[in-house]
């Protein structure tokens, strides 16, 4: 029982969730043996957007001597949300996609000339994978992605377009 009573923990973690069981903060103090308190040490804020996505995540580390928090790290991440609809009044009446799904290459026809067009190949996280000019080829050779979900975005003079191609 003795060592029990000794026993001194040197470092206590404090955790605030929302009621989706996001966290919110966390909260380091660590005991301060001479004074026999606990004395701030670090604390870390994580925001989320609408969607339950976060957002910003940032730490401040405790100052004794001001006697204030100050900024230690801070990210900020930004998530990107694709709509799976038609677009509605498109100049670019019809931007065919074969063979979708597909094994690896694709083969776009279009009714505009492909010169000065740009498609960039992005995942559904929103990471951009691949960028191709159009300016003469018509072929897209994605064999060396995984299985999934994947959007073309083409950048045309006539505007920009989002077509989903799915990866088998």
């Amino acid at each position: 029982n003795d060592e029990i009573e000794n026993w001194v923990d040197n470092f206590i973690n404090t955790y605030t969730y929302d009621e989706n069981g996001a966290l919110l903060l966390l909260f380091g103090q660590y005991w301060n043996v001479e004074a026999g308190e606990w004395i701030n040490s670090s604390q870390m804020s994580i925001a989320y957007n609408e969607n339950g996505n976060m957002i910003e995540n940032y730490s401040q580390i405790w100052d004794e001597l001001a006697n204030e928090w100050s900024n230690s790290w801070k990210y900020d991440y930004f998530w990107s949300e694709h709509e799976l609809t038609a677009i509605v009044n498109n100049p670019v009446e019809s931007i065919n996609i074969y063979p979708n799904p597909t094994q690896g290459k694709i083969k776009i026809n279009v009714n505009i000339p492909l010169q000065n067009t740009s498609v960039r190949v992005v995942s559904v996280s929103g990471k951009l994978l691949k960028t191709i000019s159009l300016k003469s080829q018509n072929e897209i050779d994605i064999s060396d992605f995984q299985k999934g979900i994947y959007f073309l975005h083409f950048q045309t003079p006539k505007g920009y377009f989002i077509r989903k191609i799915i990866k088998n």
